[in-house]
């Protein structure tokens, strides 16, 4: 699953960063689709971008996002599955990270449901709505009881878009 090496090296340098995507998806209850089994974990730590980061033979290919993303750069190491650290910046990215949990079962740190879900709709806003409303069934699945994750006190620091996407989730739920 998550790469022991990539694991290894990100923890000796003090780089915090936990699990978002499919898998971390999943670990919430959130049913993993047939052949989407990549590796996503996020950091907002600049230092994964430094030349001198990866050892020799370890350099990953580095895509970089415009100036105003909250998504900075993806970076991708071929490996089956595939395995790609997002480095982000933005309060929803922030939070993720922060406020990630342990987890024996993947033996890393994983965004939890309300740090998966603000990711969600600071990425993708409403295209995100299948995978918003997936995690929300999960997660009253698991409360045996309607879940109203408090995204509300996360949205002034969030995008506009983010606003307008979580409102028009909410209208049509």
């Amino acid at each position: 699953m998550v790469d022991r090496e990539l694991m290894e090296r990100l923890r000796a340098a003090r780089v915090s960063y936990c699990l978002i995507g499919p898998l971390a998806l999943a670990e919430h209850g959130v049913p993993l689709r047939e052949g989407d089994a990549r590796v996503e974990l996020l950091t907002v730590d600049t230092d994964v971008l430094r030349p001198l980061f990866w050892p020799e033979g370890r350099c990953p290919a580095v895509d970089r996002s415009g100036p105003e993303d909250d998504l900075v750069a993806r970076l991708r190491w071929a490996a089956s599955p595939l395995q790609e650290l997002l480095l982000g910046r933005g309060h929803a990215m922030i939070f993720a990270v922060d406020t990630a949990q342990p987890n024996a079962h993947v033996g890393c740190r994983i965004a939890t449901s309300l740090g998966l879900l603000l990711v969600a709709l600071q990425q993708n806003g409403f295209t995100a709505r299948a995978e918003i409303d997936a995690l929300i069934r999960a997660q009253e699945a698991r409360l045996g009881a309607p879940w109203r994750p408090p995204v509300e006190e996360h949205l002034a620091s969030m995008a506009p878009s983010a606003t307008a996407a979580w409102n028009q989730i909410l209208r049509s739920r």
